[in-house]
């Protein structure tokens, strides 16, 4: 589905090229009116706009987060995966944007996150309120919201939520707590392995740094 094209390039370190082939086929797919429903297209429309946003481009934003809305099962974002989706947009577009209800909106996502949605949230959305996050100095609180629902031991898809592990890995060693970084960063490290020549480098890097973690904490122990 080309909506998982555009996801893997945004959160999964996937390639660009086949990404903007199922972009165009997603603008087809979306249209530009009526309601969005996820069991049909709202998840393309989702991805679609993370895409237009993720490029610097909000013109569409409003229209799609009102589509989404319209065809939502539930209207709470804690309880409704479009509800969730809409908010997330309005938080990238009130960041990237500049607007003065960022703050409010993010703290919206961060009481939603925290209460935990009733349904498993798109790793994807997560990560995207952990970069806001971390770009406002929001270290800890990032490390906590990417964290959700991505638990750091092998799962039947550990390749695709490696990404995920990685990020939390990251901002939970950059918030101090090297422990749980160490969980993640050896999930990330397990699951990429030598699959992607690509990442080899990056693979090395995080090798070294839990074999420094360990070493660390051996040392406090």
């Amino acid at each position: 589905m080309p909506e998982e094209w555009v996801g893997a390039f945004l959160y999964w370190d996937g390639l660009e090229e086949p990404a903007r082939v199922a972009v165009d086929q997603l603008i087809e797919s979306v249209g530009l009116e009526g309601p969005l429903v996820w069991s049909d297209n709202a998840q393309q429309a989702c991805y679609l706009e993370l895409w237009r946003l993720r490029q610097g481009d909000v013109s569409q934003t409003t229209n799609i987060v009102e589509r989404l809305r319209a065809g939502a099962n539930d209207p709470n974002p804690a309880y409704g995966r479009n509800a969730l989706c809409a908010l997330t947009l309005e938080v990238i577009r009130a960041d990237k944007t500049g607007s003065s209800e960022a703050a409010d909106l993010i703290q919206r996502l961060v009481d939603v996150l925290d209460d935990g949605p009733s349904f498993s949230a798109l790793g994807g959305l997560r990560m995207e309120l952990a970069w806001i996050l971390e770009e406002r100095g929001e270290v800890e609180t990032a490390a906590r919201v990417i964290g959700y629902n991505s638990t750091p031991t092998p799962n039947p898809f550990s390749f695709a939520m490696s990404s995920v592990n990685r990020e939390a890995g990251r901002l939970n060693d950059m918030a101090g707590d090297h422990a749980r970084a160490l969980q993640f960063y050896r999930t990330f490290v397990l699951a990429r392995g030598s699959a992607d020549s690509r990442l080899s480098a990056e693979v090395e890097s995080i090798a070294s740094r839990i074999a420094e973690l360990e070493a660390e904490l051996d040392q406090r122990r």
